[in-house]
């Protein structure tokens, strides 16, 4: 932790902020967030900002959305490919006994839970946990 003289470069033009207590990330970003703190002291209201911002409804591109999440079959599919790969490399690593038992052990915690495997999130039913 650091503290910092910065100067924001805003729309109505720069702001100083003297003595702010920053946290230095290993990142290589050019962005940096403020707390609260020093938002209050520039005379930026957080929760009503906030509260403005979920009453106002804003128009987005929303041409790489799809238009229904992919829940269903599809991930069904992808845990069934995943299962796969765990008894594919199970059998080259043990025995043929050891390989039958972890495949029926795994298939049938797989079957008795099959609300528990998540590879989207989606609206479909919560998983049980």
């Amino acid at each position: 932790m650091v503290f910092l003289d910065l100067q924001i470069r805003t729309a109505a033009g720069p702001v100083n902020v003297h003595n702010v207590k920053c946290y230095v990330l290993e990142e290589g970003d050019d962005q940096f967030m403020l707390g609260r703190d020093v938002l209050e002291a520039l005379g930026i209201n957080v929760k009503s900002a906030l509260k403005h911002l979920a009453n106002t409804s804003i128009e987005l591109n929303r041409d790489d959305l799809p238009n229904e999440p992919k829940v269903g079959d599809l991930i069904d599919e992808k845990v069934n490919v995943e299962l796969k790969w765990m008894c594919d490399e199970i059998t080259v690593q043990t025995s043929d006994e050891t390989q039958r038992d972890f495949n029926a052990k795994l298939l049938d915690i797989h079957n008795s839970c099959k609300r528990l495997w998540r590879t989207k999130v989606g609206p479909d039913e919560p998983a049980l946990v």
